[in-house]
């Protein structure tokens, strides 16, 4: 710490930051970019306006590039907690209603990583992991003064400058203001720091609807269950089957029983459930669905009607939600960078999402902390945006074909 103090004073940096970088959101992608930023000995506040961690399903896909670039203890509890899928299988049901394997992916052995396949881990386990250990961290007294996360405090304004950036903040306790080197907007698909910067958000709304069901089931054949697998089945019957999509993923909170599964509706299939709300695309929404229904519409895509039955008490996660495919047409506003949903969004199909954030924001910290402690010069930054932005194109065009195929 006393190293580091006395090299900013060489640099000619003050002590008028509040912290080096301001993280706007704490979940996985903002916890990734504390924890990065925090190990390479910046000075990090980060903030959620949620007063807890909400124990919601959501991105449960954890790729091998996501987990090469995460710390070995973090790498290693996500290894305890989470199921190991080594196969993906994609199926189409005939119209004849036989089941028709149409691709069988092994994904041991794709990668020379130390990991293979992919973890299935509900989101908010991840992000506990990832709370751990940067409390782990904070045990440390040096990095105890540089860290500090905080709950309940939501960011209602940004104002930038020529060499740094004044955050309005609210909480419980009232407004704040403070002055930091950086800031990082992790705060999801609705993001506010990307409204405050007027960046615009470009993009297309997917016409069907969602729904997403986290339970247990009782019925399912171990031959099924074993080995875990990811499955996307494609459903065109007239012989008990529902015509659409389902995806499942295995879940490691009651496995071999309990499965992730989302599914769309057409226009047809959501009317029973339309709430008669609308988005500002013009799209009806779907009102809540009780885990009855919604297995209701799953349950011929993924398995045969009334050979499965939720457990009573089982059910973790089931909501409707809309897709869009969005990617903001920049990704950094002066000192104020974009990362995660937060610059794009797109399907839920093979699980992208998270993976692609937690890699922007690892891709930013470290070129943020080789600036901030004088090791870089800040022309370093300008390749963020560069290299992260036409990746996540190309991700969001691929993730955007196969669910137009899809869906």
């Amino acid at each position: 710490q006393k190293r580091r103090i006395n090299r900013l004073k060489m640099l000619g940096i003050s002590n008028k930051f509040d912290a080096d970088v301001l993280v706007i959101g704490a979940g996985p992608v903002g916890l990734a970019a504390a924890i990065e930023l925090c190990g390479q000995g910046v000075n990090v506040r980060i903030i959620d306006s949620n007063k807890e961690n909400r124990k919601l399903t959501k991105a449960s896909g954890i790729h091998v590039r996501t987990l090469e670039l995460l710390p070995e203890p973090v790498l290693e509890k996500l290894k305890s907690a989470a199921v190991h899928v080594l196969h993906a299988q994609i199926n189409e049901i005939k119209r004849t209603g036989e089941l028709n394997p149409v691709l069988d992916i092994n994904l041991d052995g794709l990668s020379d990583s130390v990991v293979q396949g992919m973890l299935s881990l509900q989101q908010w386990r991840t992000e506990e992991v990832l709370i751990e250990y940067l409390e782990e961290k904070m045990t440390n007294p040096d990095v105890r003064r540089r860290v500090k996360v905080e709950r309940g405090t939501k960011l209602i304004a940004l104002n930038s400058h020529l060499d740094f950036v004044e955050a309005e903040l609210e909480s419980d306790k009232g407004k704040q203001s403070i002055n930091v080197q950086y800031v990082i907007g992790c705060d999801g698909s609705h993001s506010f720091t990307r409204k405050l910067c007027r960046i615009p958000y470009p993009g297309t709304a997917h016409e069907p609807n969602f729904i997403a069901l986290h339970t247990s089931f009782e019925g399912i054949p171990e031959e099924f269950a074993k080995p875990p697998k990811m499955l996307v089945t494609l459903a065109q019957s007239e012989k008990g089957y529902s015509t659409g999509m389902c995806f499942s993923m295995p879940m490691p909170n009651d496995y071999p029983r309990s499965y992730l599964l989302i599914a769309d509706l057409n226009d047809e299939e959501s009317k029973p459930f339309l709430s008669g709300k609308v988005n500002k695309y013009g799209r009806q929404l779907l009102g809540e669905l009780s885990p009855e229904e919604a297995f209701s519409v799953i349950e011929g895509r993924w398995f045969d009607k009334g050979k499965l039955s939720i457990i009573p008490g089982s059910v973790q996660w089931c909501t409707t939600f809309t897709v869009n495919s969005r990617q903001a047409s920049l990704y950094r506003s002066g000192r104020i960078f974009l990362a995660g949903d937060a610059a794009h969004c797109h399907s839920p199909l093979g699980g992208q999402g998270m993976n692609m954030g937690i890699q922007d924001v690892i891709n930013l910290s470290w070129k943020l902390s080789h600036v901030i402690l004088g090791n870089s010069n800040p022309s370093i930054l300008d390749t963020y945006e560069s290299e992260r932005l036409e990746i996540d194109k190309r991700i969001i065009s691929m993730v955007k074909r196969s669910s137009d195929l899809a869906w």
